[in-house]
């Protein structure tokens, strides 16, 4: 049994992680694998004679994200990763993350619009001015 340690690129959220779980879950050869949201880390334990690294990432980029071997990260050159030690790679190669990381800046744009017409777009004399005067 090997036990090995990845850094998960492109999760949003806990159904994210357990996704990839169930993903390789089902992988011969993978006794268990945990995924952390909070980390952005996934653990699994899986016997070297029926799985190797390269079929793990492969079943974590089916699911839409982007796994990492962190012992090949650290011994990576500079020139492949970033000031954050992450992969450099391209958005297109991960359509997943590519989608995630719009739709993240979609809503933050969404919500800004929907607060400044709350708050401005009422005018002095609107109902919101009146209702935080009124409070004060």
């Amino acid at each position: 049994m090997n036990k090995k340690k990845f850094d998960i690129n492109g999760m949003t959220c806990t159904a994210c992680a357990l996704a990839i779980e169930r993903q390789l879950s089902k992988v011969d050869g993978v006794d268990a694998v945990n995924v952390n949201f909070a980390t952005e880390q996934m653990q699994i334990e899986y016997d070297e004679s029926t799985l190797d690294v390269d079929e793990i990432q492969t079943q974590v980029v089916k699911v839409g994200y982007e796994a990492i071997d962190i012992e090949s990260k650290k011994a990576s050159s500079p020139s492949s990763t970033g000031s954050s030690g992450k992969s450099l790679s391209s958005d297109k190669e991960n359509p997943a993350l590519h989608h995630a990381q719009v739709m993240k800046k979609k809503t933050a744009i969404i919500i800004a619009f929907y607060y400044t017409c709350i708050l401005s777009c009422n005018g002095p004399n609107g109902w919101v001015a009146n209702t935080w005067i009124f409070c004060w």
